[in-house]
């Protein structure tokens, strides 16, 4: 998608994440600095364009811009502004393109990407067009961010540079309780250097500059900004990475994301659709800690206090890893809890409990940063986040063979046992119960038997069972199971809980316990009819909060592709772009005056690319193979090459104008029983095995 004065959709600003920082980037292509504020508030909740350190953020801070930087031009002796420009962001690059047309015939192409892990921001300058008969001054400039006084509730930010010559901009920075260091590296020396240092945003800078350019000519530069408290790379190594210069550091920048979208991709014949897949992919990737592993709810302030992470938010982006087999990136993942299992367990010995929980809720350093002591966090505010630490494991041990489950087994059953002293309680009946948690719909509420979190706790010990075999964890897990029907209505709608007017929000579990517990498709149906908003589906939360959640769309799609329903799943496959801005940005929820809130939020993103793969080829928990479900008609277009399934089963299909055209299906996993397929019935003149058993390295392929 690009984006441009007159694109029909909202424009938000490019978000470049590097694992750890991020920087927000204007339309004019990187933070245009000129001596006005040109932040870009009006369409993104505040959040200025900058550059914005994870690593400066403390437990209870949020993030705002450490520095602005950019480019300056100035014609006939005056700063100048664009007056269109042309913007694009491709992801398999992970790299933003824009073009910029100014007065008297000056045209330029700015190319700007953020590194993965190092952080090293480059940026490089093409003339493209420059009349003889003017003579463009352009420079580098980095200055206080504008924002830090005119917002009151934004922390201490400050600069000061120390130093502007030869090819080189040194400074020091504050932002809030946290200090650090940064450098910009140039491709040759500046013509001319100018440091003015103030109180004021616009007079504290430092700009390197350069006279007499003409068409043709190309500037570059890299830049890096170095933290107090960041121990992954030293000062002076990062700056020596970025003094090799923009080139070489692209080349490695491209080289990587080139191998991160190799391993699968997908086209569901929608163009919108099949960019805002790619760029999904990108934010989920660059939005995980390349320490920690954690990814990221948003690496911008208003996103949850910025560079926060959500254990029910990951598991989305987790289990779009798995689908796109970015093995790698969801091992790491999964590993996070292995990190933070001494903390896990220390808290609960000291409060006198057994076993190990896990908060959820942290820094994408691995910091705790809830809004509540740790203790109450874990053991009754959001207890359910504990138990997504065995989700991931499962569903990394599902997904994939080669995994190694043997360090996660103590923390499996420790969970579990932290569970059953706490929070899971055998009734007089026999049976088992939640007890004493916050509503799952969370409005802060006390109630026993919450639907939504003892439909999570019973996936936990089922799951468990399932990877080391003890059957008593599978009577707790159906027992619990069990207890939801003391939520149900007459009509079969699961309430939140017993004592609940709210129905639960079943949605996101449908396709999980369909034909496990009584969930039909009238359920469903019914589940959703409440959701309806006029923009599409919403959450029915205790506090009434009416606001669409584009990820309502992704569950529905899946839930209806699991129940062979491509009608209605390809009614919300062609909803998954709703509200995404001219570079493809999908907000966090969208309220009823129709403004999206949390742009480049990635829990959206996570769960379009699982609705995306899921649309080619899914499987049901039976281990049914299900092709091509997510759309219908007359004129299906389908490619995708690499969709990981459970077991290790990896698949790809082309199917044009609902024709299929080839199929592989290849067992990289262990040896595994009968597996049956289905196909769309929308998918014309194929006739395909009932079922397949295949033998690691053994493939079923069908080629017209």
């Amino acid at each position: 998608m690009k984006a441009t004065m007159f694109s029909t959709e909202k424009y938000i600003p490019m978000c470049l994440v590097g694992g750890r920082d991020a920087v927000y980037i204007g339309y004019d292509g990187s933070n245009f600095v000129s001596h006005n504020g040109h932040a870009h508030m009006e369409t993104h909740q505040g959040a200025q364009t900058g550059w914005y350190k994870a690593a400066s953020k403390s437990a209870m801070d949020f993030m705002q811009p450490s520095v602005m930087a950019g480019i300056q031009v100035k014609l006939y002796g005056a700063y100048v502004v664009p007056t269109s420009y042309e913007q694009e962001f491709v992801p398999e690059e992970a790299t933003l393109y824009t073009t910029l047309t100014f007065r008297c015939g000056l045209k330029l192409r700015i190319t700007a990407y953020f590194t993965y892990d190092s952080c090293i921001w480059g940026e490089r300058v093409e003339i493209l067009e420059c009349p003889e008969s003017i003579s463009p001054e352009i420079g580098f400039r980095v200055s206080k961010p504008f924002l830090s006084e005119r917002l009151g509730f934004l922390r201490k930010a400050e600069c000061s540079f120390t130093s502007a010559e030869g090819n080189r901009i040194e400074l020091n920075y504050i932002t809030g309780d946290h200090t650090g260091r940064g450098a910009l590296f140039s491709s040759r020396p500046f013509d001319k250097t100018d440091i003015s240092s103030s109180k004021f945003a616009d007079q504290c800078y430092a700009e390197g500059r350069y006279i007499g350019l003409t068409a043709g000519d190309v500037i570059s530069r890299t830049m890096v900004l170095h933290g107090d408290n960041e121990g992954h790379i030293g000062y002076e190594e990062l700056c020596s990475i970025a003094a090799r210069g923009f080139d070489e550091n692209f080349a490695e920048h491209k080289a990587l994301w080139q191998s991160y979208y190799s391993t699968s991709e997908i086209s569901l014949g929608d163009d919108e659709l099949d960019y805002v897949i790619k760029l999904s992919r990108y934010l989920i990737k660059a939005s995980q800690g390349a320490d920690s592993g954690i990814v990221t709810l948003g690496m911008l302030p208003f996103h949850w206090r910025g560079a926060a992470s959500c254990s029910w938010d990951e598991e989305m982006a987790h289990e779009a890893m798995l689908l796109a087999g970015s093995v790698k990136e969801s091992r790491h993942f999964t590993a996070q809890y292995l990190k933070q299992a001494e903390d896990g367990y220390k808290i609960l010995k000291k409060l006198g409990m057994p076993g190990v929980a896990f908060s959820g809720w942290n820094s994408i350093l691995g910091e705790f940063c809830g809004h509540r002591p740790i203790e109450e966090w874990l053991t009754t505010f959001k207890p359910m986040f504990t138990v997504y630490s065995i989700t991931s494991i499962y569903n990394q041990w599902r997904y994939d063979k080669a995994f190694d489950i043997e360090p996660y087994k103590d923390i499996i059953r420790d969970v579990l046992k932290f569970l059953l002293y706490r929070l899971v309680k055998k009734g007089e009946d026999g049976e088992y119960y939640l007890i004493e948690v916050k509503d799952g719909n969370e409005t802060g509420v006390m109630v026993s038997v919450d639907t939504v979190t003892t439909m999570k706790f019973a996936e936990a010990f089922i799951d468990a069972y399932k990877m080391l075999g003890d059957t008593e964890y599978l009577i707790i897990g159906e027992s619990l199971l069990r207890s939801l029907e003391g939520n149900r209505r007459e009509d079969g709608v699961i309430m939140a809980a017993r004592s609940s007017p709210y129905q639960s929000s079943t949605v996101e579990y449908f396709r999980k316990y369909y034909g496990v517990i009584p969930l039909d498709i009238s359920v469903l149906e019914k589940n959703l009819a409440v959701l309806k908003t006029p923009f599409g589906y919403d959450s029915q939360v205790g506090t009434e909060e009416k606001r669409h959640w584009p990820w309502y769309d992704s569950w529905a799609a899946r839930d209806f592709i699991v129940a062979k329903l491509p009608e209605r799943a390809a009614e919300h496959i062609s909803h998954l772009t709703y509200g995404c801005s001219s570079l493809g940005a999908l907000p966090e929820f969208i309220r009823l005056d129709g403004v999206g809130i949390g742009y480049y939020y990635t829990t959206p993103h996570g769960s379009l690319v699982s609705a995306a793969y899921e649309a080619a080829c899914a499987v049901s928990n039976k281990d049914e193979i299900l092709l091509c479900y997510g759309l219908s008609g007359e004129n299906i277009n389908i490619q995708a090459r690499g969709v990981h399934l459970p077991h290790g089963i990896v698949v790809d299909v082309r199917v044009e104008n609902s024709k299929l055209l080839y199929l592989r299906i290849k067992n990289e996993g262990a040896d595994i029983h009968r597996m049956p397929l289905s196909l769309n019935p929308h998918v014309k003149g194929v006739a395909l095995a009932e079922s397949i058993s295949l033998s690691h390295g053994e493939e079923y392929v069908y080629n017209t």
